[in-house]
């Protein structure tokens, strides 16, 4: 009787907690819910000002969630959620929305946490393009549509030559920057875009060189590109630099350049014994806009030859994968 009591009891003090949480009232009568928060607008293009359809649309908090763009417009956002009783997700609690536009260019964003508060918004599409609207409070568009443009698309292409399967398990080109717009970086919106030229399934890793493209991009913005390998756990830099995009335009960089000065070496431990797949670089001493890094792997002979380096003074980097000589 008395086990029969404490679950009884038990569940009781459940039902009045859930209660109110999940909707429900115990005397049947109508329970008047929190409005949603909600915002709608629009997404059209800039050129010609139709309505787009298909259009992922996020809305993130500036100072609370994650936004990550990547390639062919794929766009993930991050962000925390208020709950109730630490299980039940509060009815205005979300600090990222998302949805996506209709056959009219239309959306609606229910359920942020924070209408007065400043949100990053983020729309994309892999044919259509990119555009980020900074500094949007929800509370002051009220029933207004908030007309999003996206201008026409922007790519990185780039040709990058295969170092082989025994060298490189996983080798990508990869464009990547924070979004500045008119405000200062931070860290809060990140493309991220990766292009894949070879993989540890990949079989033809001897193949000649293969062109990746990366997009679309947000339009009016400066880019890290580079040539990128996977190995042994850590990332090795072939090549670097940086360029800006336009919209509507195909930017294509070139990952080396056969102009300038060829530097060549071997790496060897302390005791000289040659060592593979260290990662040798050079960056200019004096830093400017396109932070030129130049990159090469040594052979299991411990060499390398690092190509096109142009004129100048230049700090020279080794990276390898660490290797443990004794336990803990």
């Amino acid at each position: 009787m008395r086990r029969l009591w404490e679950r009884g009891h038990v569940s009781i003090i459940v039902a009045m907690l859930a209660g109110p949480v999940l909707g429900a009232d115990l005397r049947n009568e109508p329970v008047e819910r929190t409005p949603l928060n909600t915002m709608t607008g629009v997404v059209v293009s800039k050129e010609d000002g139709k309505p787009l359809s298909g259009v992922h649309v996020v809305l993130a908090h500036a100072e609370r969630a994650f936004v990550s763009i990547g390639n062919e417009a794929e766009i993930w956002a991050y962000g925390p959620e208020d709950k109730v009783l630490f299980f039940f997700s509060r009815r205005n609690g979300k600090s990222v929305c998302e949805a996506d536009t209709d056959e009219n260019g239309r959306f609606t964003l229910r359920g942020f946490a924070s209408p007065n508060a400043k949100h990053n918004l983020v729309v994309g599409h892999k044919d259509q393009g990119i555009a980020v609207v900074r500094n949007v409070v929800p509370a002051a568009h009220g029933d207004e549509l908030l007309r999003v443009e996206i201008a026409r698309p922007t790519y990185i292409e780039a040709t990058a030559s295969p170092l082989g399967r025994d060298r490189s398990r996983w080798q990508y080109v990869r464009a990547y920057e924070n979004v500045q717009g008119t405000e200062p970086a931070d860290e809060n919106i990140r493309c991220n875009l990766y292009g894949f030229v070879t993989t540890p399934n990949d079989l033809a890793a001897e193949a000649e060189s293969r062109d990746v493209r990366l997009g679309p991009l947000v339009s009016g913005e400066s880019f890290r590109v580079g040539e990128y390998a996977s190995i042994r756990g850590y990332t090795a830099t072939v090549f670097q630099t940086t360029t800006r995009v336009e919209s509507g335009k195909t930017v294509k960089v070139s990952l080396g350049s056969k102009e300038g000065t060829t530097l060549s070496g071997a790496i060897t431990d302390t005791d000289g014994r040659a060592l593979a797949d260290v990662n040798v670089t050079v960056r200019p001493v004096e830093r400017d806009d396109s932070d030129l890094v130049i990159g090469a792997l040594t052979d299991e002979k411990g060499r390398y030859t690092l190509a096109g380096v142009p004129p100048g003074k230049y700090e020279l980097g080794l990276l390898r994968h660490a290797v443990r000589t004794a336990p803990g």
